[in-house]
């Protein structure tokens, strides 16, 4: 079963933080192939990739649109702790986005969901915040309706009323220099640029990292977006042959 392309990114020299659009690394050597990974999984694999450095930053959403009540609690108090939603305004529908200062939030929101109307609210939880122009998210029409109803035509990817649009590694607004980008070719270090020339380094040859890490990484095997998933059924058979093989050696030494 394949998992889909990780993004990890690289923040000021030994530290890193990740940030996931949806995507996992599948494998961690030519030879040893994981199984799909949880986001507490990935990142102990991240953990092993890049052993000694310290994480930053929020842990990463893995799945924008799972029940937001999961994570931020939209009718209990503030938390203390203020943050950033995308709203989609059709339904009511949100999730936390990170700051940045090389993009403006509301561009970064309308990137993930350019396909329906959106607006940027900030507070310690969702049932208190409030966008820049003094708006509140509760006083919405549409405030939490996607609980309630899937909404017609309210859509971020122009198909279902839960996927996100996930731009592409040179269309990432948040990309900053030296961030470390997993893609199917193998990891590569971004040097700039804009988005119709973004640059990028093959991690071998990046210096921004110590050797071996860049080695880890270098030999780190990554599922295509586009591989066919293996089925259960397959599998289990594999798992069979492989006892059955298992018991005609026993009974050979024997």
């Amino acid at each position: 079963m394949c998992a889909k392309e990780a993004v990890l990114t690289v923040r000021s020299g030994r530290a890193f933080a990740t940030q996931v659009f949806g995507f996992l690394i599948a494998a961690v050597t030519a030879s040893a192939v994981m199984a799909p990974t949880t986001p507490a999984a990935a990142q102990g694999l991240f953990d092993f990739l890049l052993s000694g450095l310290r994480r930053l930053g929020p842990p990463p959403s893995a799945n924008a649109y799972a029940d937001p009540q999961s994570g931020y609690n939209g009718r209990s108090g503030g938390s203390g702790i203020s943050g950033a939603f995308c709203v989609r305004l059709c339904d009511g529908r949100y999730f936390p986005i990170q700051r940045s200062s090389s993009v403006n939030a509301a561009q970064m929101c309308n990137s993930f969901c350019p396909a329906s109307q959106t607006k940027v609210f900030s507070g310690g939880g969702i049932g208190h915040a409030v966008a820049s122009d003094g708006s509140r998210y509760a006083s919405l029409r549409n405030a939490f309706a996607y609980r309630e109803r899937v909404v017609e035509n309210c859509t971020c990817n122009g198909r279902d009323a839960y996927g996100l649009v996930t731009p592409s590694v040179a269309d990432d607004p948040t990309l900053r220099n030296g961030d470390i980008v997993a893609t199917n070719g193998g990891f590569v270090a971004y040097n700039g640029g804009n988005r119709r020339t973004a640059e990028f380094t093959p991690i071998q040859s990046y210096p921004g990292l110590p050797a071996e890490s860049r080695e880890r990484l270098a030999q780190t095997r990554i599922t295509p977006t586009n591989a066919t998933p293996i089925s259960p059924e397959t599998l289990r058979d594999g798992a069979d042959a492989i006892h059955d093989d298992r018991d005609r050696r026993v009974q050979l030494d024997r």
